[in-house]
């Protein structure tokens, strides 16, 4: 045959005869329980076999696909990957897919299972399941052929075939489900009575589907339940004789088809959806729906009339309707906690409120969603962070401690050098005292500078810009969200004038900024935050790159950050104190506790957290007690999906009530009282855990050694110091304290790390310490002097804010460090009381808008002596 080529028929024939006469050999060792171990000899016999299976007679290419599946059998995973011989395998295979005759299906689709097995390795829960493999393809394919197939055998192989390989698939069968149910569905309403063409094999398919596609079930349980009441009822008429069949049903495949139709409904029902709008919610009206009832049970306090409605109606997910928007409201902390960590339950609802502050479109932080979210958090928090802003910085700890210093002078300053606006006589404006201290916490972020005490009125006007916004708007939107169109009726009475005018101050005292940037900008010399994004703004132009970066989205995220940084931090800090004004004993502790950590001689530091235990958890209580934002910022479901056994549609809005949370009887025993010794253990002692969720929830919790990464941080510090005052004293002292210890300083290659006097490093050892903290919150307040020598970027916020799905407060840590420097300075320096004929707010006398607000009160500042 020396004179002939495999491409000539009869050369082709040869072969193949030669190919059958050796795979026999095989066979019938394989039949005779004498199976032979095939690695040796793969690359005499593989070629063959494939040379079998690529044959026009369908009985020759299924010998030659049992001799393919007997060859995958007895060879390892291992060596049929080597040069790709299993890949081959696999494309010989799948060209069969595309023939349609019955005999070659079943040991075409068999021999396939049995190879990817080895291929792909199965879905394993480490796995992601929703990543497309060669299953995919497969199932691709089969289902192309099996839709709308009309010869009855070959439905047959196709139903006796796919068990198997959805089993293989397991959760990847998700991503067809909807063609998969069509194809069940329509066999199904043609399925015959007899053996040859009866259900069973279709319902086999779909008990399998059902098996791994719970999740699925209760979007598609309508349709599975008519299916199968449809199937139960012709096939019980089938079986009395009067059905619409002329024959009549045998009666074994009467039996197994009920059974596995009782199996399939067992699984539907025990799956299937309350609807939540449907048990445990007020009827909804015309115009408001069930708004109407919840501004009846509580218009001024809406947080509240949730709670309420909750009780009345005995469930922890209320249901109802605010107009024509269905909403879910979770009144527990388990279903608050799920909302938060998942990522359909992201997005935000694009309404009138969220377009009328940005200029009919929605940009900024607050109410975007999807890939402008994504993208638009990702670099503030990136590049925010190289200047110090949610993350331990000495630079961002000397600009706060300035604030601190400036405000004490203020409080300590004689008559004739007093700010009467807001101080004087010994009596001090709150919250509008503390306004200006925090906006210059962050202006000196995000502009580079601070504005000078005589400018204070200025950062006051920003300030009250930003009350009229928080106090105006109500949480829910209210009118202006249902009914948009009363705006031109009555401004006043329904928010607008606190959306557009405080949200506009805001914005427009922003833009100056930024012009004044633009004008003095140099690529060389990056000062702040808006530099920054100056930057990105001018690249995207030179590459003509379009994306969410413009200047109106510079200035609508400056504003959702300038807006609570002005109101609500204040508010927290006010209202801090008002409950140490109804609680002197308290603020007696905390001082003598300040006073026997940190003395006199010197302001209290973030290295003096954790050894102030009481003080954290009077910040705790009044976190508990007065939820800043009760109703959290409003969300939006992005896909149908289950919420605590519920069926939640797509769009639908989800509230998670935090005021609930936190006066949850069941949680705290006595929600009403203000008690800071129940965050704290039988030593004093701070607890670690921590399940209050003052700024809406959603932190992610990884370990310590996330914290520093490999990457040194791209440094916009180098060269920086405080604003106003030269920043050295700190950086000095932090490097004598780990002296002290042993150690000094090493440069390594991936960056400056401290290493001991034996070689190890004292980062890294920290670093890997395996107990679990939550980042936001420092539970664990043993945190190291992290500067921007020693602290790397931690690449974790950003995936935690992004690819995780958890929308975390940005400015959470900034808050959280910002109030408890101002606090501790106070308690340290003053006591505080009510001045004679001027009453102090009760606790529980807020002012309820789109977070809550003290009202505007006067209080004695006595210096200590």
């Amino acid at each position: 045959m020396s004179g002939t080529t495999i491409g000539d028929p009869a050369a082709r024939r040869f072969v193949q005869t030669t190919t059958t006469a050796a795979l026999t050999v095989i066979w019938t060792g394989r039949h005779s329980g004498l199976v032979p171990y095939l690695s040796e000899h793969l690359s005499s016999v593989l070629p063959t076999a494939l040379i079998t299976v690529d044959d026009f007679n369908t009985e020759t290419q299924v010998f030659g696909i049992s001799c393919l599946e007997h060859i995958i059998e007895h060879v390892t995973r291992t060596e049929l990957n080597w040069y790709g011989q299993g890949d081959v395998i696999y494309k010989a295979l799948e060209r069969l897919l595309y023939h349609r005759e019955a005999e070659l299906v079943r040991p075409l689709l068999r021999c396939v299972v049995l190879l990817l097995g080895k291929l792909e390795g199965g879905y394993t829960s480490h796995d992601n399941n929703y990543k497309w493999s060669r299953y995919d393809d497969v199932l691709q394919i089969v289902l192309q052929n099996t839709e709308h197939e009309q010869n009855i055998p070959l439905r047959r192989a196709y139903m006796d075939s796919l068990p198997a390989l959805l089993d293989a698939s397991k959760m990847g069968v998700i991503r067809w489900s909807k063609r998969l149910l069509r194809i069940l569905r329509e066999y199904l309403e043609v399925a015959g009575y007899s053996e040859h063409d009866s259900a069973i094999p279709t319902l086999q398919v779909l008990k399998v589907y059902l098996e791994h596609c719970q999740p699925r079930i209760a979007h598609n349980s309508e349709a599975l339940f008519q299916m199968l009441l449809r199937l139960l009822y012709d096939i019980t008429k089938s079986s009395e004789g009067d059905g619409v069949q002329s024959q009549k049903i045998d009666s074994r495949v009467f039996q197994e088809t009920v059974d596995l139709i009782e199996e399939c409904l067992d699984v539907v029902i025990k799956n299937a959806p309350v609807q939540a709008h449907n048990i445990g919610s007020p009827p909804s009206l015309p115009i408001y729906g069930s708004y109407w009832f919840v501004l009846l049970c509580n218009y001024k306090y809406i947080y509240k009339s949730f709670d309420t409605l909750a009780r009345w109606y005995n469930t922890k997910l209320l249901g109802l309707h605010l107009g024509p928007l269905p909403t879910v409201v979770a009144c527990d902390l388990d279903t608050v906690k799920e909302i938060f960590a998942r990522p359909e339950f992201n997005g935000r609802l694009d309404c009138y409120i969220s377009q009328a502050r940005a200029m009919g479109v929605t940009l900024g932080l607050f109410f975007t969603d999807s890939d402008l979210w994504l993208e638009q958090r990702r670099f503030t928090l990136r590049h925010l962070r190289d200047y110090g802003f949610a993350r331990r910085s000495g630079l961002q700890e000397e600009n706060i401690r300035q604030e601190v210093m400036d405000l004490l002078a203020l409080l300590n300053s004689s008559k004739g050098r007093e700010d009467y606006d807001v101080f004087h006589d010994g009596c001090a404006l709150l919250p509008q005292l503390f306004c200006p201290g925090m906006i210059n916490c962050l202006w000196s972020v995000l502009a580079g500078d601070r504005f000078p005490p005589e400018a204070h009125k200025k950062l006051r006007q920003v300030a009250e810009a930003s009350f009229h916004f928080v106090k105006d708007v109500e949480p829910t939107g209210g009118a202006l969200v249902l009914t948009p169109w009363l705006r031109h009726f009555g401004r006043n009475g329904f928010g607008f004038n606190g959306l557009v005018k405080g949200t506009g101050y805001v914005t427009e005292f922003f833009r100056e900024a930024v012009k004044d940037h633009k004008k003095n900008y140099s690529e060389d010399s990056l000062r702040d935050f808006i530099d920054d994004y100056i930057q990105e703004l001018k690249k995207n132009d030179t590459k003509n790159i379009v994306n969410s970066f413009s200047e109106d989205q510079l200035l609508l995220l400056a504003t959702d950050l300038i807006l609570p940084t002005a109101a609500t931090v204040p508010a927290m800090l006010t209202f801090t104190l008002i409950m140490l004004l109804h609680h002197p004993q308290v603020m007696l502790k905390a001082q003598k506790e300040i006073d026997g950590v940190v003395g006199r001689d010197r302001l209290p530091s973030l290295d003096d957290r954790s050894s102030l235990p009481y003080l954290e958890a009077i910040q705790r209580e009044v976190h508990r007690r007065q939820s800043l934002l009760p109703l959290s910022v409003f969300r939006r479901c992005t896909e149908d999906t289950m919420l605590n056994g519920y069926f939640i549609p797509q769009h639908t809005l989800v509230v998670p009530n935090l005021w609930s949370v936190h006066n949850d009887p069941e949680l705290w025993g006595d929600p009403e009282n203000f008690r800071p010794e129940r965050f704290l253990d039988e030593e004093g002692r701070l607890l670690r855990k921590d399940i209050t969720m003052p700024f809406g929830g959603g932190h992610v919790i990884r370990r310590e050694k996330d914290r520093m990464s490999e990457r040194p941080l791209q440094n916009k510090e180098k060269g920086r110091r405080a604003i106003g005052r030269p920043r050295t004293e700190l950086m000095d002292q932090a490097q004598k304290d780990m002296e002290d210890k042993g150690a000094d300083w090493r440069r390594v290659a991936q960056g400056e790390v401290w290493r001991d006097r034996n070689g190890r490093e004292c980062a890294r050892r920290h670093a890997e310490k395996t107990t679990l903290i939550t980042p936001d919150r420092y539970s664990n307040l043993d945190l190291p002097f992290t500067d921007s020598r020693v602290f790397c970027e931690s690449i974790a916020l950003e995936h935690a804010a992004t690819e995780a799905g958890r929308r975390v407060c940005a400015g959470e840590t900034f808050s959280r460090f910002t109030i408890y420097l101002f606090l501790a300075a106070l308690l340290q320096n003053f006591t505080f009381s009510a001045p004679e004929g001027k009453p102090i707010p009760g606790l529980d006398d807020v002012i309820s808008g789109f977070s809550v607000s003290p009202p505007d009160f006067w209080v004695k500042v006595v210096p200590r002596n």
